[in-house]
């Protein structure tokens, strides 16, 4: 495939600085190879093929996927693909052209039955036809090999957090090949690292977000060469499955106040010269548990009045929020007993009543069981700050329980909140 060139004058100018790359010193050839901006380039009409080298895997286009449903072959990327994107990217893939996490997708129905990313079943052949999973979509399992395959790579470059590379010859316009990434991600809360290769890695007390079978963490080895050095105990990791086996990367933090603005996007350090807005991502997290969740850990966040807390925002390499934490175990410490303080404090003025008869107007009341159960929650929290053999991830799940049993009113009331009647 090929793409537009640019105006005669750029060509040219590419041209000149490829010549003076090929004379230039070692340290110039490292800094070109590294190329991290992406060139974009207007597309031509030629009568003839490029006729460029077919090796090159310059960069000539990449793009972070923003969850807003465009797919790699919807129109906004014609101009890529010789004014034809969904045709470009359809020829690519019969070429075998197109990757994965550095796997390529196949080329020919008979080239496997199961072509597995980060370890999950996501192109799949079954007794009716062929089927596709992509985080949580999952198509119909009957379809044609080719539409299957098409539906699969298309929604993998719709998940927000993910990344698109287009490689090829930005001399001549010759696309070679297309990368996506496909990220899991949890928090590490042990592993060891024997010098040639990590294992016993583990991501602490953890129940799925859903029945979806996922990678487990906690059996995979990882060669030292492919784990970050900077990943330390409570981090973020992202981790797949690419040409050489696992690999994990510490994800991005961002350390600051939390909010959300009105679009919904997380905000860290409103109104300050650090402030950061982003949705958050959709990348798969099934293997994260529900207290460091974006949505679950923000809802506890606010109930227990941590706002004024600095937390940690974890981030995909393009700026896309996995997840939430307290910070380090002194940190996480301290949030956990202005919570338990806070959640203490939401008893002052509520009176115990079997049914609330008696209870002066404007007052709220629940029952000693309520009030019990209540009270178990907050010393449960109490014990998890007492202890020292608690883990930093123990703090951020200590939270959350106490928000849950903190509860909150409204339509579905629930906790202790919800518990609560008025007097009459």
């Amino acid at each position: 495939m090929k793409i537009k060139k640019t105006l005669a004058l750029v060509l040219s100018i590419v041209m000149v600085l490829s010549l003076l790359a090929a004379c230039g010193s070692s340290d110039d050839k490292e800094k070109e190879d590294d190329a991290s901006t992406p060139v974009s380039q207007e597309v031509v009409d030629t009568p003839d093929e490029p006729t460029g080298d077919p090796e090159a895997m310059d960069i000539i286009y990449e793009f972070d996927h923003d969850g807003d449903a465009t797919k790699i072959t919807d129109a906004a990327f014609n101009e890529y693909f010789d004014g034809d994107a969904a045709a470009g990217v359809a020829a690519l893939l019969e070429e075998g052209k197109i990757f994965v996490n550095g796997i390529k997708v196949p080329a020919a129905e008979g080239d496997t039955s199961d072509y597995q990313v980060n370890g999950v079943s996501s192109l799949y052949k079954t007794s009716s036809g062929w089927g596709f999973n992509v985080h949580k979509t999952t198509s119909a399992d009957n379809l044609a090999f080719a539409d299957a395959r098409l539906g699969f790579y298309e929604t993998i470059t719709t998940v927000r957090g993910h990344h698109t590379v287009i490689y090829g010859d930005a001399a001549t316009g010759l696309i070679n090949k297309i990368d996506s990434s496909s990220y899991d991600v949890f928090r590490i809360t042990y592993f060891e690292d024997h010098g040639g290769q990590v294992d016993k890695i583990d991501r602490g007390d953890f129940e799925l977000e859903t029945n979806r079978v996922r990678p487990d963490v906690n059996l995979i080895t990882v060669a030292s060469t492919n784990f970050s050095d900077d990943i330390n105990i409570g981090d973020f990791v992202l981790y797949y499955y690419g040409a050489d086996g696992w690999v994990m990367q510490k994800a991005t933090p961002i350390e600051g106040t939390l909010s959300k603005n009105e679009d919904g996007f997380f905000v860290t350090n409103a109104g300050t010269a650090d402030e950061y807005v982003m949705i958050e991502s959709n990348v798969s997290r099934y293997n994260l548990i529900d207290c460091n969740r974006p949505t679950q850990f923000f809802t506890a966040y606010n109930a227990l009045g941590l706002q004024e807390i600095p937390v940690v925002m974890w981030c995909t390499p393009n700026g896309y929020p996995i997840g939430f934490t307290y910070g380090d175990k002194a940190a996480a410490k301290d949030a956990l007993a202005v919570a338990i303080e806070n959640a203490t404090a939401a008893k002052e003025g509520v009176v115990v009543s079997a049914d609330g008869s008696g209870v002066a107007a404007g007052t709220m009341w629940v029952t000693q069981a309520d009030l019990d159960t209540f009270d178990a929650a907050i010393a449960e929290a109490q014990a998890v700050c007492n202890s020292n053999s608690t883990a930093v991830h123990e703090y951020d799940a200590a939270i959350y329980a106490l928000a849950n049993a903190l509860g909150a009113g409204g339509e579905k009331p629930t906790g202790f909140i919800g518990a609560q009647g008025e007097g009459a």
